[in-house]
This record gives structure tokens, sequence and C-alpha cells, in this order.
């Protein structure tokens, strides 16, 4: 659904128009949830992330999920949810989707100036004549610039041929100076012949953190990997890869890759 400009909001007084009220959310990095309630059983939560798009840009995905009990057989008008969003000293734009019950996907983006945060809200039109009310809002820290990041292991047999073939095909960016996001695919193969199944694995840790892993069936073709990360100020990141290759279906690895992560573009 094409964003739709919302009515003026005053980013000082907090509230998205004269009438309209608005709890101020606590300020997140990179994920964002917000909520609205009312005392008549309207029950939603907008849930999802925000990444950079450029220096002065924002995309965002997530999932709106509840209900709105309000019977509007008799009106013009069906029960409705709008997320808002837009950069902290701008204007807010509206999403806006009716409500059934099931999930709704969400996704949008929009305009800042560089290194800016933003902001986004949740209301539904719970008033008699169909106008809207807003629950918390949260201000988010986009991210900084990119990076790309690889990472490979392999494993040949005794005619010079790839028996494992593990491969990480992706990037890494900092989520304010605290936190990280990797997002990447990755893209495994055995020679076959193995008489259990096989693995592979992606490790990743902060310079100064602990390994943590996602593994995979070699045979479940290409995975889509993205994951988040806390990490000591000035911290980079190291990834690994690496499959069962050995005896007893153990664990051997290719060199890790590592990559400084500036905080701002």
């Amino acid at each position: 659904m094409a964003l739709t400009p919302g009515p003026p909001h005053d980013r000082r007084s907090g509230t998205p128009e004269a009438g309209r009220t608005r709890t101020k959310g606590v300020s997140v990095v990179g994920e964002v949830k917000v909520e609205f309630k009312d005392n008549f059983g309207t029950n939603l939560v907008f849930e999802g992330a925000v990444d950079p798009q450029g220096a002065t840009g924002y995309t965002f995905f997530g999932t709106v999920k509840g209900v709105c009990p309000l019977d509007r057989s008799g009106e013009s008008f069906d029960n409705t949810v709008r997320v808002g969003h837009g950069a902290t000293s701008g204007e807010w734009s509206y999403l806006e989707f009716p409500i059934t019950g099931s999930p709704i996907e969400v996704k949008g983006g929009g305009k800042r100036s560089a290194n800016e945060t933003v902001d986004f809200m949740i209301g539904a039109n719970v008033t008699a004549m169909g106008n809207y009310e807003y629950g918390s809002s949260a201000t988010l820290v986009v991210g900084g610039p990119p990076q790309k990041i690889e990472a490979t292991y392999t494993k040949t047999d005794g005619n010079g041929n790839n028996s494992y073939y593990v491969r990480f095909d992706g990037r890494v960016w900092a989520e304010g100076p605290t936190g990280y996001v990797i997002e990447g695919t990755l893209d495994a193969d055995t020679q076959g012949g193995a008489l259990t199944e096989q693995y592979a694995t992606f490790g990743y840790k902060s310079s100064s953190g602990s390994w943590q892993y996602k593994t995979f069936k070699t045979d479940d073709g290409l995975k889509d990997i993205r994951v988040r990360g806390q990490r000591k100020s000035g911290d980079s990141i190291r990834v690994v890869v690496g499959a069962t290759s050995q005896v007893a279906n153990l664990y051997s690895y290719g060199n890790e890759a590592s990559c400084a992560i500036p905080d701002n573009f």
C-alpha cells in the first residue's frame, strides 16, 4: 500500500494533532514495538525493524497483530489501524489497513536528514465518528553505512574437488555505538556419500564478545540470514562458516572474516 500523508504533527508538542493523544515511547535501536489499547477491547501491536537506505533514507518492515471488536456494520467505514512513521524533525506519514484479526504485513520507508532518528507510532479509528486515537510511540536509531562481509569454508577430496563448500555473502552495519546487524545469504553444498545428515553453520560475534551460531542442513539450499547483536563501542564484527566435515560430524571452519563498522554515514 502506498504511503499517504498524515495530518500535521508538531514534534515539539509530541501530539499528532489537536485532540489526539500520544504517549511517548522508549528510544530504541533498530527494532520497533508500539502498542495501542483502549477500554473497549482494542489491542494492537506493531513490531518490526528499520534499516538505513543511504545517509538520508530509511526502510522498515514488520507486522501488526491484534483486534478491534467495535461493530461498524452500520457505518460507512471499517475498523482501521494506522502505522505512523517519519524523520524526527519532519511530519508523519501513514500506512492504513483494515483490521481483520489476521496479522498484517507492513513495509515502507521515507527520507531523513543524514544520520537522523526515525519515529513510529500506532493508532486506530476507534471513536464513534471513526476518528483516530493513538497509543505509544518510539524513536529509533536507524544505523550506519553497511559494509560488505564474506566468509568461506572448503574441503577438497583426493581428486582436488570440493567435497564441502560453504559461503556467506552479506553485509553488516552499526545500530548505534553498541549494536549491529548482519544480513546476507548462506550457500552450502556437499559432494554426497555421507552416511549421516550434514550441516553447515554460520558464526558471528563482536570482537570482544562470544561466538553465536546459526546452523542448517547442507541440502536446505540457500538460506537468508539476518541477526542482531550487541557490542562494545568501537568493536569490529567477525563471522566464520564451517561444516560437519570431520569424523563423527564434528565441525571444521574456514578463516574468520572481520569488518569495522562506522556508526554514522
